[in-house]
């Protein structure tokens, strides 16, 4: 069974300051931007980490990141027998 979860960044309205989604099948997952974060790949990856956090998709292993656009992050969670090379992991 493959898992993925999309970060997607969605800027500041009236009402609300900029924030990043994490979602799936499984539901989504709304954090604040954090503008001191060094990146914003590690803003995207806190998103995923609660993400994990609420809906119990904490598996052994880890997350490879990759961009879709200049807003958007897809995370694919992979075993750990598989090797990655070149993309972001979280795990």
């Amino acid at each position: 069974m493959a898992t993925a979860i999309v970060t997607k960044y969605l800027p500041a309205t009236d009402h609300r300051g900029s924030r990043i989604v994490a979602s799936n099948d499984q539901g989504r997952v709304t954090v604040a931007y954090d503008y001191d974060a060094t990146t914003s790949r590690g803003v995207h990856r806190r998103a995923l980490i609660e993400h994990t956090r609420k809906y119990g998709s904490a598996l052994p292993g880890q997350w490879v990141g990759q961009w879709l656009n200049a807003r958007s992050m897809v995370w694919v969670y992979v075993t750990e027998d598989i090797k990655v090379e070149g993309l972001d992991l979280v795990g």
